[in-house]
C-alpha cells in the first residue's frame, strides 16, 4: 500500500475473504489488530484506491481491503461487515 502511494499508483483490491474465524486462535495471532492497521493506512493512503469483490466479501477483513473511493462488483456478491 505504501509503495502504490510512493510510486503514485492505484491501488487495487481484489476481496474474496469468506470472514475472520472468530476462534481464540485468532486473536491470539492479533487477526483484529491487523484489520485496524489495514483500516487506519488505507484511510491516510494519499493515492486512488478501487475495491473490487470477486467472491465473497464477509466480515472485518472485506471491510478493512474495502476501504476505497471506489467500488465494482458482481452482482451475485456481497460485501458484509459480519460473517455471512
Amino acid at each position: 500500500m505504501r509503495h502504490a502511494e510512493m510510486l503514485r499508483c492505484p491501488l487495487v483490491t481484489l476481496i474474496d475473504t469468506p470472514g475472520a474465524c472468530p476462534g481464540l486462535h485468532a486473536e491470539e495471532e492479533n487477526q483484529s489488530g491487523a484489520i485496524a492497521h489495514t483500516l487506519a493506512l488505507l484511510s491516510r493512503l494519499r493515492t486512488a484506491v478501487v475495491a473490487i469483490v470477486v467472491g465473497e466479501g464477509g466480515s472485518g477483513g472485506a471491510l478493512a481491503l474495502g476501504r476505497r473511493r471506489s467500488a465494482a462488483h458482481a452482482r451475485e456478491h456481497d460485501l458484509l461487515g459480519h460473517q455471512p
